[in-house]
């Protein structure tokens, strides 16, 4: 019978406590209300972190098949589009100052 080593338990705790960790610090800087571009940049970081660590430590996508890694490139891919349009939306929309009449509404 094949002893079982409790290293890979405690390695996935380690990670599982990295990311409350990060939980933890995108509900700090949730609290203070960061502005401008920081209150993007710092959770949208945070996320891209925690979903690296997801993918690479609880999925184990590195020790999978082919066909499985070339499926999480094209979704990485993806997704990286999909927030390059939306950014770029963002960033060339016309927007209605705070004095316009009916904005109070």
């Amino acid at each position: 019978m094949a002893e079982h080593s409790a290293a890979p338990l405690i390695r996935k705790a380690a990670w599982l406590a990295l990311v409350m960790l990060l939980l933890m610090a995108c509900s700090v800087v949730s609290v203070l209300m960061l502005d401008g571009w920081l209150a993007v940049a710092v959770p949208l970081a945070v996320a891209v972190l925690t979903a690296t660590i997801v993918a690479l430590a609880f999925m184990e996508v590195q020790k999978a098949d082919v066909v499985s890694q070339i499926s999480a490139g094209v979704a990485v891919a993806f997704l990286g589009i999909l927030f390059a349009l939306t950014f770029a939306d963002e960033l060339t929309r016309a927007h209605i100052p705070p004095t316009f009449e009916g904005a109070g509404e």
